[in-house]
């Protein structure tokens, strides 16, 4: 599956990100975090599981930064 989504915070481990269309935020699981800032468009590719917590969670096999 694929996902495409702006960051709106950056952790160690993780970002959470608006997808859209639809504006969900969705925590993405990843050791690639921090090579990604704020406001970064980004296209996210996972394997479409997607937990049912609030906001909920996936794991990325690959981030790809986009042009703004």
């Amino acid at each position: 599956m694929v996902m495409f989504a702006t960051v709106l915070e950056v952790n160690c481990s993780n970002l959470l990100v608006k997808e859209f269309p639809n504006e969900q935020e969705v925590i993405v699981n990843t050791s690639w975090a921090c090579r990604f800032n704020v406001g970064d468009n980004v296209k996210i590719v996972y394997n479409g599981a997607m937990t049912a917590s609030l906001p909920p969670q996936i794991s990325a096999r690959r981030i790809f930064k986009m042009n703004n």
